[in-house]
């Protein structure tokens, strides 16, 4: 019953909102009268049906004609023939309307482009009020100030993930606003050294971490399709260690640490492959906000440098694939890293001496195993 009435509302809509609508009819008139029909026929004959056939045009007008005419023709046959099971009618044009006829067991995605958006309760993906994520992540890092030197190594760490979706009684549901997400990441490795003027340096152990706090939107524009645009803020902290360590050319390393706020704003998309897997893409723009380097010289008998860098801005992407099993889900994750940040005010250390941070960017490409839970 609630498939039938399903395809009728939305076929009625579809038309109630059309120029095809016909006249002195009103929208929910069109509605009711349909619902209606359906139901007294399944009442009459509980083996009344619907068959679910849809249409695909590349006009939308020839389209919206072609529901029109085969919802028509639907009616008519009920009332004509109150004890005959439903038969998909023919589209009206087969240059213009093909048929496309649900198979037992199909999900019904092409369905769901009759309406602007599903509702939540429609969809074939699963969205858990609590989730959380676990991952393990290995990746290779390069860090490059054009020119002038650059470092490489492997890192390895853990990232977490905890997503909140309130559901419409909840008091943090705003008809704009329903996801909330906390994530982080840790990692570390060690880095090789290289550069024209201060020879190379092998082993300078190196750390990151990231936390971020996001916000976004859950929409369903498919039964197999969640899209989630999302806005947050981010902090990216960076340590380079080299203290008491010296180069090929006999030069002293030293340790640096990098701080940025960002403001991520990106946006998910999930695919539900089958009822037990699905595909997750994920695109992102990262705006630094405000970033500080300190170079740590005092062990050197000098003071510390402080510069600041508050224009740069990172991409990230990542594509997820994840087993659902009954009490938690398995995931793979190939991702890439990337930030773009300019060159430092000027820090004077003595009256004499000034330091700056030059231009850099930094590469990152690996693979994050983990569970959801």
């Amino acid at each position: 019953m609630s498939k039938s009435i399903s395809l009728v509302t939305v076929l009625a809509l579809s038309v109630g909102f059309s120029s095809f609508a016909i006249a002195n009819t009103s929208r929910d008139e069109r509605i009711n009268q349909a619902l209606d029909c359906i139901d007294a026929q399944q009442q009459l004959n509980p083996a009344v049906n619907w068959n679910d056939v849809c249409y695909i045009a590349d006009n939308p007008v020839s389209a919206l004609q072609s529901k029109l005419i085969v919802v028509n023709q639907q009616l008519d046959q009920l009332s004509q023939s109150p004890s005959t099971p439903l038969q998909p009618s023919a589209p009206v044009s087969s240059n213009s309307v093909l048929p496309f006829e649900k198979d037992q067991g199909d999900d019904g995605d092409w369905a769901a482009f009759d309406d602007d958006n599903v509702k939540p309760a429609d969809s074939t993906i699963v969205s858990k009020k609590n989730e959380l994520t676990l991952g393990y992540e290995m990746y290779v890092a390069k860090y490059e100030e054009p020119s002038l030197m650059h470092q490489e190594g492997d890192m390895a760490g853990i990232s977490g993930q905890y997503t909140y979706r309130p559901t419409e009684q909840d008091d943090l549901y705003f008809k704009f606003l329903d996801v909330y997400r906390l994530q982080g990441q840790w990692a570390s490795g060690s880095f090789d050294y290289s550069s024209n003027g201060t020879g190379t340096l092998n082993g300078q152990d190196n750390m990151s971490f990231d936390i971020r706090g996001l916000i976004g939107k859950d929409y369903y524009p498919a039964k197999s399709i969640r899209t989630t645009p999302y806005i947050g803020l981010g902090y990216r902290f960076l340590l380079d260690e080299g203290e008491n360590m010296r180069t090929s050319t006999g030069h002293l390393a030293y340790d640096r640490e990098s701080r940025y706020f960002y403001i991520p704003i990106g946006m998910d998309v999930m695919y539900q492959l089958k009822p037990t897997y699905s595909l997750n893409f994920n695109a992102e723009v990262d705006y630094v906000a405000q970033g500080k380097q300190v170079s740590k010289l005092s062990y050197l008998g000098i003071d510390d440098a402080t510069n600041i860098q508050n224009s740069g801005f990172g991409l990230r992407s990542s594509l997820k694939l994840t087993k659902t099993f009954d009490k938690l889900n398995l995931f793979g994750e190939a991702f890439f890293r990337y930030w773009n940040i300019s060159r430092s005010d000027v820090a004077f250390i003595t009256e004499d001496v000034a330091v700056i941070e030059p231009y850099n960017n930094t590469r990152e490409i690996g693979l994050r195993l983990g569970v959801e839970l």
